[in-house]
């Protein structure tokens, strides 16, 4: 249960702090329902909540690294994904993890960055490599906010 957080972008489970709020987009393609890409924007309290949650996720994503988590999501079969080790992107500005389906060619990357008092948190899926794509609209997102007025 503690690693359920490797595969669950903006549930309150995941955090070790309560969210202020969180704004949460959960795309599916429709002409090829595996591809699925969660984004979430989660409000915490200051910079340093966001601080502490990124340092907890590192530490959290270290210890499920290599573990099997099995679940159930609503219409489907039970699901068992293994995760990989975590990674820093060349900035180090957004940490990910990898999970693979172990009866399926599908894989997810769960990405998480900090900017400001906010958490960018999104996974995006498919039965296609997605290596790289969390963390690219991880990033993205992150750019997108930069670029607004506070």
């Amino acid at each position: 249960a503690s690693c359920i957080a490797t595969y669950a972008p903006g549930m309150a489970e995941a955090y070790s702090a309560s969210p202020d709020a969180v704004a949460q987009n959960i795309l599916v393609d429709t002409g090829n329902d595996d591809v699925r890409i969660s984004q979430a924007v989660v409000a915490m309290a200051g910079k340093s909540d966001v601080a502490a949650q990124m340092k907890a996720t590192v530490k959290q994503f270290k210890q499920c690294a290599g573990t099997t988590i099995t679940f159930k999501e609503e219409g489907a079969s039970q699901i068992k994904m293994t995760n990989g080790d975590p990674e820093l992107n060349d900035d180090k500005t957004v940490l990910s993890i990898m999970s693979h389906d172990t009866k399926g060619p599908q894989t997810c990357e769960r990405a998480m960055a900090g900017y400001r008092n906010m958490i960018i948190d999104v996974m995006a899926c498919g039965s296609a490599s997605y290596y790289g794509q969390g963390v690219a609209l991880a990033k993205a997102l992150s750019d997108k906010l930069a670029s607004q007025k506070a």
